[in-house]
């Protein structure tokens, strides 16, 4: 096929998949010297296969666990190098097993431009640390990190990784990255991603967001949904975030809400599916803790009505004109019936003083 096609592929820039099995044939085929005969075919001639990975852009590798036809072979188990593929742009491997058997990606580092890992990681650091026999970013110079010096977008979504391993510091270019679907607990080693702008983590076991600023650079899009996520205050100092997606977590109480009134470029909000979503007149409540966010902001995919900015303004001038705190307010803008009145009314009722009982004995007699 590719002897027939290759050119066309390459020239139209479209995707090609390998298995591991031929990733690792063309492999062992490379480290043989040159052939002892030459066919007269030129199909069976290595040096168009060659080529055409040499000048590929698109890779996709798909792995399988089951033996290969007829023979004991299971794909998955067999090791293979990528640095023949020079030119790279874009990787995709899909349900592989790269712990010890991917060997080499060091050609990829100053081209590759998109990474897409699925169900084939347990560690970030066997694809960005391959071949890297020994790092430390705390003391080794940051001029002679293995850096990914082009990458802008790294989907490594359904893994199974339970942290962010520091290497995630060496895609100093990327843009993107997509860590849903994982058992990741805690958001870390992402400070230094200066030109990070969309992080997902949707679908992990995240709960800390305490001082997140500090973890997390001017980040545009956070994706935080499906964690077990209750208090909100860590993302009161995210001042750049115009879109936050919270939905199907923990959230219970409208007072968490106020941490995100501080962030003056929020747009969009989505708290669907969280157990605050059920407090009596939810939306209005909502709004009025977001104050100056109200009018522009779009909550749960519809944005604020004419209507619900109205109630929000009364409710707010209430609280103001009467400087009680919102806890008092009814949602119909009414105070709240204190003990005030029940005591007014038993002063009403009480019993006579001793004086005024010697003047009326005194006008009996």
């Amino acid at each position: 096929m590719l002897f027939n096609e290759g050119d066309e592929i390459i020239a139209k820039g479209h995707p090609y998949e390998f298995s591991p099995l031929q990733l690792h044939a063309i492999t062992e085929r490379l480290k043989l010297g040159d052939p002892p005969f030459y066919s007269s075919n030129p199909k069976q001639d290595i040096a168009h296969l060659v080529e055409f990975v040499t000048q590929l852009k698109h890779l996709k590798i798909v792995g399988s666990f089951k033996y290969f036809e007829s023979s004991n072979i299971i794909p998955n188990y067999l090791s293979y190098d990528l640095s023949m593929f020079k030119f790279l742009e874009t990787i995709e491997i899909l349900n592989c097993q790269l712990e010890n058997n991917l060997t080499a990606v060091n050609a990829l580092r100053t081209r590759l431009k998109t990474i897409k890992i699925r169900q084939s990681l347990t560690n970030l650091s066997t694809f960005l640390l391959c071949e890297i026999l020994h790092w430390c970013p705390i003391m080794d110079p940051v001029q002679n990190w293995p850096y990914w010096q082009v990458v802008t977008y790294a989907n490594f979504s359904h893994n199974s990784l339970k942290r962010i391993h520091p290497c995630i510091k060496l895609l100093t270019s990327v843009q993107k990255i997509d860590l849903s679907h994982n058992e990741i607990e805690l958001i870390e080693n992402m400070e230094t991603l200066s030109e990070l702008c969309i992080l997902i983590l949707s679908h992990n076991k995240i709960q800390d967001l305490d001082h997140l600023h500090t973890r997390l650079g001017n980040i545009h899009s956070l994706n935080l949904s499906s964690n077990l996520i209750k208090c909100l205050h860590g993302l009161s100092k995210l001042f750049s975030v115009s879109e936050l997606r919270l939905e199907n977590n923990l959230i219970s109480s409208m007072a968490e809400i106020s941490n995100l009134s501080k962030l003056p470029c929020l747009g969009i909000l989505n708290l669907q599916n969280n157990p605050v979503t059920f407090t009596v007149d939810y939306r209005p409540q909502l709004l009025l803790k977001l104050g100056s966010l109200a009018p522009e902001i779009t909550i749960d995919g519809v944005k604020a009505s004419e209507k619900e900015i109205d109630t929000v303004s009364i409710l707010q001038a209430l609280r103001d004109a009467r400087n009680e705190p919102m806890s008092n307010l009814t949602p119909n803008g009414h105070l709240k019936e204190t003990n005030s009145r029940s005591t007014l009314s038993v002063n009403s009722t009480r019993a006579p003083s001793k004086k005024m009982q010697e003047r009326s004995n005194t006008g009996k007699c």
